[in-house]
């Protein structure tokens, strides 16, 4: 017992800032699966318990559409989101990495590289690197995301479109003199 009460005062608050970049990185890699337009309006996601519950209960796709897995990314245009069991999550993911790193340093003490990797500075400077990634991958998406202009139509009816004349299909060209009759 007293080993582990050393080892908790020397590696502790690294294992805590590791354990939250775990429980926060949980979101770029689990999701939900959604199964009918009811499931739409609680996407769960996070490890090992849900901690984030998102509302797409305003879209309104096709019954073919489903199943459909929902991640984080898939699910950027949430009308609410709601936090629940976040520090729960960084609890228990803190016991987890603890035990972990605890027994495995006890089985081979001459693991000297795991002892200095976990140690705040090392940690701070992971939490810096993931914090860049986040923000650039945020960035990138907001550059790379379609802009739309509400004054021009959407590419798909610009393009000619086709008008079904019976057992005929003929391609609509844009037209700039009046018809007068010549496409029945």
């Amino acid at each position: 017992m007293k080993k582990i009460i050393e080892f908790f005062k020397e590696k502790g608050f690294a294992i805590l800032l590791l354990s939250v970049i775990f429980t926060s990185s949980s979101l770029f890699w689990t999701s939900d699966i959604v199964y009918n337009q009811r499931d739409l309006s609680s996407i769960d996601l996070g490890w090992p318990i849900h901690f984030i519950t998102r509302d797409m209960s305003q879209l309104e796709p096709p019954a073919w559409w489903f199943p459909h897995r929902y991640g984080l990314g898939t699910a950027a245009q949430a009308n609410s989101t709601s936090l629940n069991f976040f520090s729960v999550d960084v609890v228990l993911n803190f016991l987890i990495i603890f035990s972990i790193i605890f027994v495995v340093l006890k089985l081979n003490p001459k693991l000297l590289f795991l002892r200095k990797i976990i140690s705040v500075k090392f940690i701070v400077a992971v939490l810096g690197v993931f914090l860049l990634v986040l923000i650039s991958l945020f960035i990138f998406s907001y550059i790379t995301q379609p802009k739309i202009n509400i004054g021009t139509q959407p590419p798909h009816l610009l393009l000619p479109q086709p008008i079904i004349n019976g057992d005929n299909i003929i391609v609509k060209e844009k037209i700039t003199a009046p018809l007068n009759g010549v496409i029945k």
